[in-house]
């Protein structure tokens, strides 16, 4: 199997090696010698084609091949067919650009994506490739100039939305990845799991309520889509509550009651499964105020003390005075100390 790989790792180096040649010979203006390593390149690419599941050989099967024979014995057309870009032969070089490109050769299928926009200024995948092209050689600036032109054209769309935010945060420029994520005009333009990345930045800078404000977004996309709870997601907010506690327990209390009716709809009903009645999410974890008490003494939720684990319930149902466990439903934050 090693030799299998090996070997059709040396015809792909091989490939590659024969046109940057070719080309070589044609700066020199060694014509003949660069004709004579195009045909050694034709022949390489249908081996590579051969040995590989890589499909992106259009410009090689249609306009190296078409040239080769139609040009054999006239160097300056041969030369001028193979060179030329232009709207009719344009998939063949996008296609050539996805070639190198997937073979990390980035900065060749850059040249290519630049010299075909001229031509299709509007071509959203044509951009989105440059983008990501662009981004992973480190060239971010470049990279966010051309999704903010691809945004321009279609502002909902989400691929790009995600591959702009991907480029600030792989970036490092993670005061621009926040701004950006607050400037969305849907929470959901990017998943809980980028949420939850630029959170953990920002709690490694010690920076805990803007790393919560981040996992409270990832979390709003997992309820908004009905998921199982992301156990990375929970851990993350109870470690923020935790640090957040050392200086402002008010907030904590917040946390508590914005998030408990939002938590609840995770599952089909609210409703109890035995009599119909309604089930009052049970909270658990430090309380300080009377704002969560409040709440309780209205009826809306039950503090649970400071004592939790898997087995712990978290709804009851007063007409029937049944309790359910629900496992992560409902917001459990154990505090080590107690």
């Amino acid at each position: 199997m090693l030799n299998i790989i090996n070997k059709n790792q040396e015809i792909k180096e091989e490939f590659f090696y024969l046109e940057r040649k070719a080309l070589r010979f044609y700066k020199r203006k060694k014509y003949k010698q660069s004709f004579e390593y195009y045909k050694k390149v034709l022949k390489a690419s249908n081996e590579f084609k051969n040995n590989s599941n890589e499909s992106h050989f259009k410009w090689y099967d249609e306009i190296l091949s078409n040239c080769l024979k139609k040009y054999s014995d006239n160097y300056d057309e041969f030369f001028k067919c193979i060179y030329s870009m232009n709207i009719e032969n344009y998939d063949a070089w996008f296609d050539k650009a996805k070639l190198y490109g997937n073979n990390n050769k980035r900065n060749e299928a850059i040249i290519y994506c630049y010299k075909l926009l001229k031509i299709r200024p509007d071509d959203l995948d044509l951009l989105e490739f440059t983008g990501h092209n662009l981004c992973f050689s480190h060239r971010y600036d470049e990279s966010l100039k051309i999704y903010d032109i691809a945004l321009s054209i279609d502002k909902n769309n989400k691929d790009l939305i995600q591959d702009k935010w991907y480029v600030y945060y792989t970036s490092d420029r993670i005061y621009d990845t926040l701004e950006f994520c607050k400037n969305l005009e849907n929470t959901d333009d990017i998943t809980s799991t980028d949420y939850q990345a630029l959170g953990f930045r920002f709690e490694e800078k010690e920076e805990y309520e803007t790393a919560l404000w981040c996992y409270k977004k990832g979390f709003e996309i997992e309820e908004t889509d009905h998921k199982e709870f992301d156990t990375d997601s929970v851990d993350a907010i109870k470690r923020m509550l935790l640090k957040l506690s050392i200086d402002d327990y008010s907030y904590i209390n917040e946390f508590y009651l914005e998030w408990i009716s939002k938590i609840e709809h995770k599952f089909e009903t609210t409703n109890c499964s035995k009599c119909g009645g309604k089930l009052t999410p049970i909270i658990y974890g430090l309380v300080v105020g009377d704002e969560v008490f409040e709440e309780q003494e209205k009826g809306n939720i039950i503090v649970g003390g400071c004592s939790v684990d898997e087995s712990s319930p978290t709804h009851y149902c007063k007409k029937c005075d049944e309790e359910f466990n629900f496992r992560f439903n409902g917001l459990k934050i154990d505090y080590p100390f107690y």
